[in-house]
């Protein structure tokens, strides 16, 4: 007995009730005798149901813990999370926001609970939209999209929303949970940046991919009505003149006041578009007859006879237009393009400030094209070119981080001619995939000479055409002139223009992915003059972003430029990219970026493109 009383005392201290061994005898639980304790054997069942009892309270007692852990993170979640989250039961009367809600929508807690959903409507939604809304989550249990919502002080956002039913059975809804994120900025950045990759900067106008998506739908408008239209090609007669004695500035402005002239002439279905320094495309659809496009030319032409007023400058200028039709002149944008361009050449001839028609019989391109093309195949297979340099700073310390390799050319006739004038030359005729490769071996080679004579290590930026970044081959390719070199991967930077890499998405990724299983640093050139996909961004292995000149050589002044600059930079920060910004010539725009701490600059403020043996005294400085 005195056993049994310890027992009892034992099971007490530990919490534990303490029940009599039983046996089931006949289905029901009767006492052991009481003898049986006196016994060795009659303890073993109890010290097993002491040490069993403690072993299920300490395991019930640690999922109470978790269970409670879960709940305390669970609720922290729900405070400390960025996106909105709205709970409301089956009558859609909100029952619960979380602190982020309150953050994006300006509602407290107090205001909205008790409150229905529709105190957020923007009324920018008609009825059949949230119809649709409401029938996905009846049909598949939730339903994911966008929605224009109105904060409380008025102001509309729009938010990416997914709203999920949760059922407590097969047929009743327990509550709705709506979780949402604000994405008015991220439209905004991405409409501005689909603006900017079909509109010339300067002007405003569509530029040449938009022409191209203009022309291919007014091939099928007039195959589908059997109507014509003119392809209208437009050349500013002695601009260069003008640009180069009054500077870009005042030419940009005179490019301004033209494009405007010149739309005054057309029609609302008519697109002009700017392809180039001095360059329009017009566009005419849905003509009647050939004559009316004539009509057109002349009145542009007429437009800008009088003189433009730029400060004190009082400045003439005129146009030499060529004309081409669908579908008796070309079947497609390109060969409308290039017949006008021809007839615009035969403007010029006869004097220009004229129009001509383009005429199959007067085909052939010019001389000075047919010339320089056969010259530039044997620049580049003679080595007649040659590279020039251009340093990459950093903004905060003018020491240079970089260099970008530039390909020139000085013919014995012709002179210096500008890579404005042989690089498109190149890429037309399909040149530019040797080119690329020459410019690649050539500044590997100058880098590792610099290497070898003891200079600092910097990286070295060539860049690759869409044609060279294409061939199947260019990963091999790089790798063995790299080998030949003998210059390390890590030194060398490929630089890719936008519309390179969204030409083939997928394509584009398995050669990223490739370049940089190499060690080869990649670089995204011009960002912000073509497409962008910000989520396709955010996937691409590139190192650094460089941001366009036509953004920066108007600030600190132009507060657009100002907001885009400021937005790349600090998307480039988030991604943890390397930023940048080129075409640096005034110490205000200098400033203006240390300011946004723009990690590197480039630009004719801290140097010209250079030689190679001038670009050492960098290295020494």
């Amino acid at each position: 007995m005195s056993r049994l009383i310890k027992a009892i005392a034992v099971t007490a201290a530990l919490g534990i009730p303490f029940l009599l061994p039983t046996v089931l005898i006949a289905g029901a639980w009767t006492a052991a005798p009481l003898a049986l304790l006196e016994s060795f054997t009659a303890w073993i069942p109890i010290l097993i149901f002491i040490v069993g009892s403690f072993a299920y309270r300490k395991e019930t007692l640690s999922e109470m813990k978790l269970t409670q852990k879960k709940e305390r993170m669970a609720t922290s979640v729900f405070e400390h999370i960025t996106e909105g989250i709205m709970v409301a039961d089956s009558l859609q009367t909100i029952q619960y926001v979380n602190p982020a809600f309150s953050s994006i929508t300006g509602y407290t807690e107090e205001d909205i609970v008790g409150a229905s959903p529709k105190i957020l409507s923007s009324g920018k939604h008609n009825r059949e939209f949230y119809d649709n809304m409401w029938s996905s989550i009846r049909l598949r249990g939730s339903w994911q999209g966008e929605i224009w919502n109105r904060r409380k002080n008025g102001d509309i956002f729009l938010e990416s929303i997914t709203i999920t039913a949760v059922k407590e059975s097969a047929d009743s809804v327990a509550y709705y949970i709506a979780v949402f994120k604000d994405i008015t900025v991220q439209k905004q950045l991405e409409a501005r940046l689909r603006h900017q990759a079909y509109h010339d900067t300067v002007t405003g106008l569509p530029n040449r991919l938009l022409l191209n998506e203009r022309i291919a739908e007014a091939i099928q408008h007039a195959d589908h009505n059997r109507r014509i239209f003119a392809v209208l090609f437009l050349d500013l007669d002695r601009f260069k003149r003008i640009n180069d004695t009054l500077g870009h500035s005042v030419g940009d402005q005179l490019l301004k006041t033209i494009a405007e002239r010149l739309v005054s002439c057309l029609r609302g279905s008519d697109t002009i578009a700017r392809i180039g320094g001095d360059e329009f495309v017009v566009l005419l659809c849905g003509m009647a007859h050939a004559e009316d496009s004539v009509a057109i030319a002349q009145n542009m032409i007429q437009s800008l006879t009088s003189p433009i007023f730029l400060g004190r400058h009082e400045l003439y200028v005129t146009v030499s237009v060529g004309i081409s039709f669908y579908p008796n002149d070309g079947r497609d944008a390109h060969t409308l393009i290039k017949h006008a361009d021809q007839a615009m050449y035969r403007a010029k001839d006869q004097g220009r400030n004229n129009y001509q028609l383009y005429t199959p019989a007067k085909e052939d391109h010019t001389p000075q094209l047919l010339s320089m093309e056969t010259s530039l195949r044997r620049a580049i297979a003679n080595e007649q070119l040659h590279l020039y340099y251009q340093p990459q700073f950093d903004a905060a310390t003018r020491k240079m981080i970089g260099i970008e390799a530039l390909v020139r050319w000085s013919h014995p006739d012709w002179g210096n001619i500008p890579p404005s004038r042989f690089i498109p030359l190149a890429e037309e005729t399909g040149l530019i995939t040797l080119l690329d490769q020459w410019v690649l071996r050539e500044a590997c080679a100058q880098l590792k000479r610099w290497l070898d004579e003891g200079y600092s290590p910097l990286p070295v930026s060539v860049n690759v055409s869409m044609l060279q970044f294409r061939q199947p081959n260019l990963g091999p390719f790089i790798s063995r002139v790299l080998a030949d070199t003998g210059l390390p991967a890590r030194y060398l930077e490929i630089e890719l223009t936008e519309s390179t890499i969204m030409s083939n998405p997928d394509v584009t990724l398995q050669t990223l992915h490739e370049l940089k299983r190499m060690g080869i640093r990649i670089s995204l050139d011009d960002f912000g003059v073509g497409y962008s996909s910000l989520n396709y961004l955010k996937k691409l292995p590139i190192d650094t972003i460089k941001i366009d000149q036509s953004f920066v050589k108007d600030i600190p002044e132009d507060a657009n430029d100002k907001a885009i600059v400021q937005t790349i930079i600090h998307l480039s920060q988030n991604l943890r990219l390397g930023v940048i910004a080129e075409g640096v010539e005034t110490e205000a725009q200098l400033q203006y970026l240390q300011s946004q701490q723009c990690k590197g600059i480039q630009g004719y403020l801290l140097s010209r493109p250079v030689p190679h043996h001038e670009i050492t005294r960098f290295f020494a400085s």
